[in-house]
């Protein structure tokens, strides 16, 4: 991400904002949610309790279901850029918090990497790249850049991107599998609008670039005796992917033997769209917009090509100054962003995505207090020695979900209005995992029905992201992680409540 517009969960484009990385944050008002935070209890409490019906069950059955994609769980590889030269560079020291994520892949194609610009991200940024990815035990996706300069400061060429490959698969051999080619090309005429000579301008011209790159990396892969094959995951559109405005379908079209893995990005609202209502409830539009993607790339890619979404967020505009001061309080870095996480991932692992990737990892704290930017799921301070760094809301909700869904996903029926229900079984921790997210500004008291196992009722507070494991002896006792939107103000991390 960095410098362009983008689109909503359904795919429908938003104006060009910015001339820099496109980052966020945006809340929304807090009058309407007076959160009265209590403890998950297995009891049946009802305090104040507000539900469909007297019967909020929902049914879960175990057998069955989709395993989830090995690479399942991402985030991007951002900020390395040493924006004022300062040495304040986000990534800095995030080791730790980001190997605790458990994330399967590290995206490593932004626009910054595509353009080469304001930073070379040259043979050393990306031993750092690969080197970092291996520390937090994700798999990287390579960029080979279309935009601007090569990694060399030369121009872009396939020839340029087959040399990356010798560097990174020969003369280092990292035996990096997956590549991009280029980063948003879709919308080069937005981010780079006051440039000429851009290297693509419509769909067919970016497949002809595509499939040139791919075939010299192709070869200088198999001259390095890598001993991995190169999958490319493309196009990596912005936001053409829509009906009427659309790239997916011929670039997948023109590029059928070289795409292995189609992917997009796919991100909430415009700050001025930011409600609370929009936010609980965008999971409804986005569950329709991935079976339609789905459906298109079935329809034009090789048969089995999954779908990835390499990066997301609740809001696409990373200048605060696109915000109001009401909805700066629902937008990246808050629980209503970790809310909204909680769906996607949820969401995502039921429609079965290769991959599914946030933006972005970490900001730097010097950053963010200049107002230059509203993302990060990690907050860092890269003046201390060593760095220090905070865990937003949304790290939080994403972590929640990495260390604890395994095996297949299952899906839960019954779920009631105001709440989200997502489930995994893993034969193998003979437990089941379930995530609840209550969205509602009253506690809610749902029985969760695993097959023959004892039935557990539970209460939930008020605006609450809740991770349940059930364990498969009948007679063993269940584990509550809760995590509320009172404990996110207090900057508190989720907590075990039994």
């Amino acid at each position: 991400m960095a410098f362009e517009s983008r689109a909503n969960s359904a795919g429908t484009a938003r104006p060009n904002t910015t001339t820099m990385k496109t980052r966020v944050s945006a809340i929304v008002a807090i009058a309407l949610l007076t959160v009265s935070a209590t403890s998950c209890s297995s009891s049946g409490s009802r305090r104040g309790v507000m539900r469909d019906g007297d019967a909020a069950v929902v049914t879960i059955a175990r057998a069955g279901g989709t395993p989830i994609s090995p690479f399942a769980f991402g985030n991007n590889y951002f900020n390395w850029v040493d924006w004022n030269k300062d040495g304040m560079v986000g990534l800095r020291g995030t080791e730790d918090p980001v190997k605790a994520l458990r994330l399967n892949v590290v995206v490593g194609d932004n626009n910054q990497n595509d353009a080469n610009a304001p930073q070379l991200f040259d043979h050393a940024q990306i031993d750092s790249y690969i080197q970092y990815c291996r520390a937090v035990g994700a798999e990287p996706i390579m960029i080979a850049p279309v935009y601007g300069n090569n990694v060399d400061g030369g121009p872009t060429s396939a020839q340029g991107a087959a040399d990356i490959v010798t560097y990174v698969n020969g003369t280092k051999n990292y035996g990096v599998k997956y590549w991009t080619i280029g980063m948003e090309v879709d919308i080069y005429d937005q981010f780079f609008k006051r440039t000429t000579g851009l290297p693509v301008s419509t769909a067919e011209e970016y497949a002809a670039v595509f499939n040139s790159y791919a075939k010299a990396m192709k070869a200088a892969n198999a001259a390095a005796h890598s001993g991995v094959e190169l999958v490319f995951v493309g196009p990596e559109l912005g936001w053409r992917y829509s009906e009427g405005n659309d790239w997916l379908s011929p670039m997948l079209d023109h590029c059928r033997d070289t795409i292995g893995i189609a992917s997009i990005h796919a991100y909430g609202f415009a700050a001025k769209d930011l409600t609370v209502e929009r936010i609980l409830t965008d999971v409804d539009r986005f569950r329709p917009f991935v079976q339609d993607l789905k459906v298109r790339v079935a329809r034009h890619a090789r048969p089995g090509t999954p779908l990835a979404i390499t990066e997301a967020n609740i809001c696409y505009e990373w200048d605060p100054k696109a915000y109001t001061a009401e909805t700066r309080k629902l937008g990246p870095g808050t629980f209503y962003a970790a809310l909204w996480d909680a769906d996607r991932m949820g969401a995502a692992l039921e429609a079965d995505l290769w991959a599914f990737a946030f933006w972005d990892l970490a900001e730097s704290d010097q950053l963010l207090a200049s107002d230059s930017t509203v993302f990060g799921f990690i907050r860092t301070d890269p003046s201390k020695n060593p760095p220090t760094w905070t865990l937003t809301p949304e790290y939080h909700a994403q972590q929640m979900v990495t260390t604890n869904f395994s095996g297949n996903t299952v899906v839960p029926t019954g779920v009631p209005k105001r709440m989200s229900v997502y489930a995994s079984y893993d034969g193998r921790k003979a437990a089941t995992a379930v995530l609840v997210v209550n969205k509602d500004t009253a506690e809610r008291v749902v029985t969760l029905a695993i097959d023959d196992l004892p039935p557990r009722t539970i209460t939930y507070s008020p605006m609450s992201i809740n991770l349940v494991t059930i364990p498969d002896a009948p007679a063993a006792d269940h584990h509550v992680l809760e995590y509320t939107m009172e404990m996110a103000d207090a900057g508190l991390p989720p907590k075990a409540t039994r």
